[in-house]
């Protein structure tokens, strides 16, 4: 039976739904997991919180921006599975909500990088983490997104397994081969967060990242005040 690691950044500004979610992931069918999350709050409190409802849990030490403090938590996690000998990972955000077979759904793909679609926000602002086409511009050797899902998408959600240039990592997972091979990066001075340079990364070394659409997770984002949702 694969080992995989459920693992993924946090801070305690999740922690509004994180016992919900951790009683979520419990739930999980695959018998053969463990929890992992690289936590980055501005200090090591949250940690001992963590490790006090059962999450195994270190502390990852916010340094400059939150682009390169988010990337230092993601290697954290890759660091963790590829030190633990973890076949998969499944890389899952401490607000995103998938149903209780969704390691089973996304292995059996046998893909690389296997997604699930979220949302992001909800009402007139709702939009799905995806994005599906990209432009590859010579001059500067960056990858530029073309075209997002902006809206309901719900021709998008047909039930089938689609290749996009870009899915949120919300709720994805990878294979050994993948993140032994791919570091988290960020960029000094450019606002690109580190999910788009692995979705840029991927590209590069013709890594396809697929997304199944027969399966929608809930995602409890809270709104930070600006789009006036808030899951306490």
């Amino acid at each position: 039976m694969d080992k995989v690691l459920i693992a993924a950044p946090t801070a305690d500004v999740k922690n509004y739904c994180l016992n919900e979610w951790y009683e979520n992931v419990l739930s999980f069918n695959h018998p053969n997991t463990k929890v992992f999350l690289a936590d980055n709050s501005k200090t090591n409190k949250n940690v001992k919180h963590l490790r006090s409802i059962g999450i195994e849990s270190e502390w990852t030490e916010p340094n400059g921006s939150i682009i390169s403090t988010m990337a230092k938590s993601h290697n954290a996690c890759r660091d963790y599975a590829i030190r633990n000998n973890y076949t998969w990972w499944l890389h899952l955000e401490t607000d995103v909500f998938p149903p209780s077979d969704i390691i089973e759904k996304l292995m059996c793909h046998n893909r690389g990088v296997v997604g699930a679609p979220y949302h992001s926000y909800e009402g007139i602002d709702r939009a799905l983490v995806v994005q599906d086409s990209f432009e590859y511009s010579k001059g500067d050797g960056r990858f530029q997104v073309l075209s997002a899902l902006n809206n309901y998408a719900d021709s998008f959600l047909d039930g089938t397994l689609k290749k996009v240039y870009h899915i949120g990592l919300g709720c994805v997972l990878i294979h050994k081969s993948v993140f032994q091979d791919i570091k988290f990066r960020s960029e000094k001075g450019v606002d690109l967060h580190p999910d788009s340079y692995f979705a840029t990364d991927c590209f590069s070394k013709g890594i396809g990242i697929y997304v199944a659409t027969d399966t929608l997770c809930v995602h409890k984002n809270k709104a930070w005040g600006v789009h006036g949702v808030d899951y306490k």
